[in-house]
Parts: C-alpha cells; structure tokens; sequence
C-alpha cells in the first residue's frame, strides 16, 4: 500500500495526519478485501519525507505502529474497528527506512511526502527467509549477485607504500592526501559492513530454520558462531555483533538502561577507531529476545 500522507511522528502534525492515514490505508484494503491481521506480522515500512526537516525513523515508525493499529473515532467502519492489524504487538518482524527527497521547490518533482507499506505474515517471511539462507549456503561458490543480502563483498587492497602521502608539503598534496584515506576508510566501511551484514542473515536464517527442529532450540550465539563457518570465515564479522542490556520493564530503569547503552556504544568505537567517524550510511538491526513470562 501507498499513503500519500507526509511521514510524521507523534505530535501535532501526526495527530492531523493520522485521520487520513487510516482512511487511505483502510480504503486500500477494503479494494482487495483484506482484514486486519489476527496473528503475528512481518511489517515494512518505507517513509518518502518531502518536507524539510522529517521526523526521525524511529519517531516516524512509532508512530505509525500506533496508527495502524486501533481505529481512531470517527475512522471505524461496519466491522472493522482495527486498520492493519488489531495490536502492534503484532509486529514481529519490522524493517523501516527513510528517505529525505526535501527540495526547495517543495520535494523531488513537486510530489508530496508518502509511505509505503509491506504487510506479510510472519510465517511466510521466515519460510522464505529459511528457504534463501539455505539456498546461499548449497551454492554459496555461485554466488555473485550483489543484490544478495548473502553477498560478501571482497575487502578494499591496502594502498600502495608511501600512497597516500605520508608528509604532503603543499595544498594539493594535502587535498590529494585527504581525499585518498576519505575513499579508502569509506570502502573499507562499506566492505565490513555488507560482510557483517551477510553473517547477520546468514545466522539468523539458520537460527529460524533450526528453532523449530532443535528441542530445545539453539541459542543463537551458538547459531551465529555456525553462521560464521558457513560463509566462508567472514573477515571481522564478530566485533559487530554488540550485546545490549535488558530492555527496562519498570519504572524508574530508563536512565540506567539509557547510561548501559552509552557505555556499550563507548566501548565499541574504543574498540574499533575505524568506525569512530561513519562515513557511509548504515544498518542498524535489534534482534529483541522478549523475556520469560512470569
């Protein structure tokens, strides 16, 4: 589905929003038939900001998890009191992404802000997921499409000796000097990451095809370390792998958990003083284990 509807984030503007959000969203369903969804769901989220200064990802897929979820009054319908589906809870796998295509003629060819939506359910993704990681791993000696998120990319030569120059003397030097590490740190960046990146959902496609024959299912550190032997001794795949504390599940734990966070992150570019400055856009991916009820 296409919401033509400028992506936003809680507050006023997401507030004026979310009427028309729903009905654009609902209208498009109704077209095809479709209900909300009842069980758990693969969601993805693609925000096309038109405007100047666009909410954060994470602002605008909060908010938009909450206005797919619970019809707004005025928004309900003859047996429909739900837009997508009727808990965000729901939402078990979750990709969200944003581009800014803000001009100042009002966007990129005068077209206004929109997102777009991807709603599967979870069992298709992971069957699909399962089927690819096993199809990359039986030929993985093949495969050479970088479009492949199983795609491990070769790591940037070392530059040749006394390249980039060591001691530039003058202006040009200096710039040619300087413009020579930016490109090399920026490829050797994207190289680790795309590697990393393919170990990521390597293990994970392993750990879900695995949890349901494993009695007890693996953990999946231990799938990841499997993951790493089957795609070919990924090169400083493991450093980006970071452990985070607990999510805070009472009042009062968000500052601590907030500081745990900074000190993770801390130690991590201490660790690593290539990454210490990002020069190419990056991924974050959270894999959340929810706790055992209790």
């Amino acid at each position: 589905m296409q919401v033509d509807v400028e992506p936003a984030g809680k507050g006023p503007a997401g507030k004026r929003s979310a009427p028309e959000f729903q009905r654009q969203v609902m209208d498009q369903m109704e077209c095809y038939r479709r209900y909300p969804m009842t069980g758990p769901v693969a969601l993805d989220l693609h925000f096309r900001a038109a405007r100047k200064n666009p909410p954060t990802v994470q602002r605008a897929a909060k908010h938009t998890l909450d206005i797919l979820g619970a019809a707004l009054p005025g928004c309900e319908r003859p047996r429909r009191r739900s837009v997508l589906y009727h808990d965000d809870r729901q939402v078990k796998f979750l990709y969200a992404g944003l581009d800014q295509n803000w001009t100042q003629n009002g966007g990129e060819d005068g077209r206004p802000g929109s997102v777009f939506i991807v709603a599967r359910r979870a069992s298709d993704v992971i069957t699909d997921l399962c089927m690819a990681g096993r199809l990359s791993r039986e030929h993985h000696d093949d495969d050479e499409d970088k479009d492949s998120p199983f795609w491990t990319p070769d790591l940037p030569d070392d530059p040749e000796p006394g390249w980039p120059l060591t001691n530039p003397s003058t202006p040009e030097e200096r710039y040619l000097a300087e413009a020579s590490r930016f490109d090399y740190i920026t490829d050797l960046q994207e190289a680790i990451l795309a590697r990393t990146n393919a170990s990521l959902i390597t293990g994970l496609s392993m750990y879900l095809e695995w949890r349901a024959e494993a009695d007890p299912p693996e953990q999946l550190a231990a799938i990841f370390e499997k993951s790493q032997a089957a795609s070919r001794n990924l090169l400083l795949s493991n450093p980006f792998t970071l452990p985070l504390p607990a999510l805070p599940r009472a009042t009062g734990e968000a500052e601590d958990f907030a500081l745990l966070i900074r000190d993770r992150l801390e130690e991590f570019r201490s660790r690593l003083p290539l990454f210490r400055t990002l020069l190419t856009p990056v991924t974050l991916t959270f894999l959340v284990i929810p706790p055992k009820p209790t």
